[in-house]
This record gives structure tokens, C-alpha cells and sequence, in this order.
């Protein structure tokens, strides 16, 4: 009882406030919400970029980060020589994100695939391409955290050039072609998956524009000419209001009195189209 009492106060408190993020420009050692500024001045010191995507006020694993390693001056002086941070915040009192940032972040959640919070993503700032991915955890220091970051900078097309001139001699040229091998090999497995997605796609919407041709030949069969056109009309609505629900969730809405009153209006209207259909 002691530890679930103690976990939901953690989860009350706001580890960092408002004035801890910068919300235009970029500090050094900082977070800031301006990705126009983070991403310049990443490129200019060829430093990587540290995406947080949190829920400040209420992402309980995102405030044990905050607490455990952001908050640390340990994690600061780091940060403020070999990384630019930027906050990604969707958090439920909306005075935190200034409005020009909201969209933008719900792109960036769909541009990244990111369904979870918290979720720190490093980007290499001359290519803008993810290095990799890092989560968060109870036990987890600035330091212990550090060694994460730094394995995956390694990685970085300036760091991996520079270790490959370092090396000299044979082993130089080597590891830069083990390098560009590994981008080619994402790069062809990008494209496998998006080309496999599509035809999913495109095999899936055939398959239902199939299936809802068999089930209208069915129906026809039984129905008068006048009921069938009822039938018709039935489905188009009901595959709009299911479209509205989809469209709405897609948009990963707050959770707030307003938008579960739009979510329930629009539960109702589709229950009310399957009603209608459910009659044929």
C-alpha cells in the first residue's frame, strides 16, 4: 500500500517545471521545445540529437527519468558538450506546449512511430536519421544513461569517419565500408518494409471491397429494388460514422471531458448505422 501510495504521488508531482525547458532557442545542457533551433545548432557543432517524447505531467516512468538522470547536474555538464536535447511533450494540462508546437508533435509521434511514453530517440543531426532508441528505467544514472547514448552516437557519420581515419592503414577503409554497408542494408530494408506494407494494404482493401461486393449480391437476392437502396444507404452510413471514430482515435485526443463527449457521440452514431444495417 506504502509503495502505491508513494508511486502516485511521484506521478503527482511535475519533476521539472516550466522554466526548465526553454520554449524558443537552445541553451546548451538544456531541453528545449524549438526543433527549428535544436536541429541548427546540432548541425553547426555536429552534435546528436536527443528527441523526448514525454508526458510531463502525468507519465509517471517519464518523471523518474526527469528525476533520476535529466534533473542530475551530472547529466547537464554532459549534455551540454555532446548533445542537444529536445522536449517533445504531450501533456495534459495544455498551457505547457506553446499552440505552434501541438501539431508539430503529433506529426513527430507519427513521423517516428512513437506509441509509448517516455520514448528518447537519438537522431544524427547531418543526416536526420534515427541511431537508435533508448528507454526509460528505475535504475537507470546520468551515467548508466550516458553509456547508451554515447554506444549509439558512435555511430554518427562524423564519429565513424573519424575512428576509420584514426585506425589508418587497411583497417581505415574497412570499417567505413562496414559502415556504408549497414546504411545500404537499412536503407533496402526501409524500402522492403514500406513495399510490404503497401501491398498488405492493398490486398487488405481488396479483399473487404470483395467480401462487401458478396455480402450486397447476397442481399440483393432477398431485398426489393427499394429496400436494397435502404440497405445501401445503411452501409455508407455506418462506414462513415466508423470512419469519423477511426479518424478521431488516429489523432491520439487528450484525455478530457470534451473530447469523451465527442468520443461517445460518435460511438453512438455508429452503433446507430449497425442498428439501421441490422434490420436487413
Amino acid at each position: 500500500m506504502i509503495k502505491i501510495w508513494a508511486l502516485a504521488l511521484l506521478c503527482s508531482l511535475s519533476v521539472f517545471a516550466n522554466d526548465a525547458v526553454d520554449t524558443d532557442g537552445h541553451t546548451p545542457g538544456r531541453f528545449t521545445q524549438d526543433l527549428d533551433a535544436a536541429t541548427k545548432y546540432a548541425a553547426e557543432k555536429d552534435l546528436p540529437i536527443l528527441l523526448n517524447f514525454t508526458g510531463s505531467d502525468w507519465c509517471g516512468w517519464c518523471k523518474i527519468m526527469d528525476k533520476n538522470v535529466f534533473n542530475k547536474e551530472d547529466w547537464q555538464a554532459y549534455a551540454k558538450d555532446n548533445l542537444v536535447m529536445v522536449w517533445i511533450d504531450f501533456p495534459k494540462n495544455k498551457s505547457l506546449v506553446p499552440e505552434k508546437y501541438v501539431t508539430r508533435n503529433r506529426e513527430l509521434q507519427g513521423k517516428y512511430g512513437v506509441r509509448g511514453f517516455p520514448t528518447y530517440l537519438l537522431v544524427d543531426a547531418k543526416t536526420n536519421s534515427v541511431m537508435g532508441k533508448l528507454g526509460a528505467g528505475r535504475d537507470k544514472t546520468p551515467a548508466s544513461f550516458k553509456a547508451e547514448v554515447e554506444a549509439l552516437a558512435s555511430m554518427t557519420s562524423s564519429k565513424v569517419q573519424a575512428f576509420a581515419k584514426a585506425l589508418g592503414g587497411e583497417k581505415g577503409p574497412e570499417y567505413l565500408k562496414m559502415f556504408e554497408k549497414i546504411k545500404q542494408n537499412e536503407a533496402e530494408l526501409k524500402a522492403a518494409k514500406e513495399a510490404h506494407n503497401k501491398k498488405v494494404k492493398e490486398l487488405t482493401e481488396e479483399i473487404s471491397s470483395l467480401k462487401s461486393t458478396m455480402e450486397e449480391t447476397r442481399v440483393m437476392s432477398r431485398l426489393k429494388p427499394e429496400q436494397f437502396e435502404e440497405y445501401k444507404a445503411a452501409r455508407t452510413e455506418l462506414k462513415k460514422a466508423k470512419s469519423a471514430l477511426e479518424k478521431f482515435l488516429a489523432g491520439n485526443p487528450a484525455q478530457n471531458k470534451e473530447n469523451m463527449k465527442i468520443y461517445q457521440d460518435l460511438g453512438a452514431k455508429v452503433k446507430a448505422a449497425q442498428a439501421k444495417l441490422s434490420k436487413f
